[in-house]
C-alpha cells in the first residue's frame, strides 16, 4: 500500500535534528518520493539522508542558514533540478531562546532574521 506522501516532494528546514528529524523520518515512512533535509548542522543532516534514502524515497542533505536569501535561492534551484517541483514544505528551523522576545508587532527585520 502506498503511503500517504508517496509522489510527493519536500523539504524540511532544521531537519537534522529534534522535530524536524521526526518529520524527516515520518516522511520517509509514508513514502515521500523527494525529500531535501535543509539544515546548519551538515554532519548531522548528511548522515541522516544517508540513513533515510530508500527505493523509494530520494532523500538528499543541503546545507540552509534559511535567514540568508541566497541559500535559499541555491536550495530551491536543487530541487527544481532534481524532481521539477515543491509540494510541501516544513519550515522548521529557528533558535531556541529566552521567552522575553518582543511580540511579533514589535520585532525588526534583524530580529526576523535571526529566528
Amino acid at each position: 500500500m502506498a503511503g500517504r506522501l508517496a509522489g510527493k516532494i519536500a523539504i524540511v528546514t532544521g531537519g537534522a535534528s529534534g522535530i524536524g528529524e521526526v518529520a524527516c523520518r515520518i516522511f520517509v515512512r509514508e513514502m515521500v518520493k523527494g525529500l531535501l533535509i535543509a539544515d546548519v548542522n551538515e554532519t548531522q543532516g548528511a548522515a541522516l539522508a544517508t540513513a533515510l534514502r530508500t527505493a523509494d524515497s530520494d532523500v538528499v542533505f543541503q546545507p540552509l542558514d534559511v535567514s540568508q536569501e541566497a541559500q535559499w535561492v541555491a536550495c530551491m534551484a536543487m530541487v527544481e533540478a532534481r524532481w521539477g517541483r515543491l509540494d510541501i514544505l516544513v519550515n522548521n528551523a529557528g533558535r531556541g531562546g529566552v521567552l522575553t522576545r518582543p511580540t511579533v508587532e514589535h520585532t525588526t527585520e534583524e530580529g526576523m532574521d535571526f529566528s
